[in-house]
């Protein structure tokens, strides 16, 4: 018996067109946490930024780690009159959680790292690639870490296990087109490569600032002109 309903392959490969201009499927690991300062700008942090710039190959060790995503809080509910609930969208999100898993070497570089940061401020600014330092598709700031070093644990009969060390974290992250002066320009390391979504979710976002700026400026004209009328 026949489908009613078959497959065509002209439909097959009207598929295939879209998914390839959405472009290819991100492995999971083809990303890399690159701590890039201290937060804050005391001396001690000045001091410590220093020896980051010397354990720059730390990213090396840094296992997994958190893809910022944009989200909002959870949202409201509204109780109506006779039964019905509604829903009202909460405000963005700017605090997030996360961990990170560090692979220790037999010269304890997690552990002068944990000591660096911890007698630092124990807060870190960190920046995610798609990809590599070197090598990567897009980037994102993830400000503020509040970093925590886990203990290990040795076991004797582990022989075909690495030590690793886990780090709770949380962050302030911004979202991709929150960064103050802003003008697209392509970064060190950048693919360079930008798809027309990318774009139009950028112009849409232009846009609303547009739009919102705009309606900002009539409500204080009006009510510059109305204080002149009293």
């Amino acid at each position: 018996m026949n489908s009613s309903k078959p497959y065509l392959l002209a439909q097959l490969r009207n598929d295939f067109e879209i998914a390839q201009s959405l472009g290819s499927p991100l492995l999971q690991c083809q990303g890399m946490l690159v701590i890039d300062r201290m937060s804050g700008d005391s001396d001690l942090s000045s001091e410590a930024n220093v020896a980051l710039q010397k354990m720059s190959g730390g990213r090396l060790l840094i296992q997994s780690a958190p893809r910022p995503i944009v989200s909002n809080f959870d949202p409201a509910e509204a109780h109506y009159a006779g039964g019905f609930v509604g829903v009202v969208p909460s405000i963005p999100n700017t605090k997030f959680t996360g961990s990170i898993t560090m692979l220790e070497t037999e010269t304890g570089a997690v552990q002068e790292l944990a000591e660096l940061i911890v007698n630092s401020g124990g807060a870190i600014d960190c920046t995610y690639y798609d990809g590599r330092l070197d090598m990567f598709h897009r980037a994102y700031s993830m400000l503020n870490m509040a970093i925590r070093f886990e203990s290990s644990e040795y076991t004797a009969d582990s022989k075909s296990n690495v030590m690793t060390v886990t780090c709770p974290v949380d962050y302030n992250y911004f979202g991709t087109y929150a960064d103050i002066g802003e003008n697209q320009t392509i970064q060190a390391g950048s693919s360079g490569r930008v798809s027309g979504w990318h774009k139009d979710v950028k112009n849409v976002l232009d846009t609303v600032r547009t739009a919102r700026s705009t309606v900002g400026q009539l409500k204080g004209l009006a009510s510059d002109i109305g204080s002149l009328f009293g």
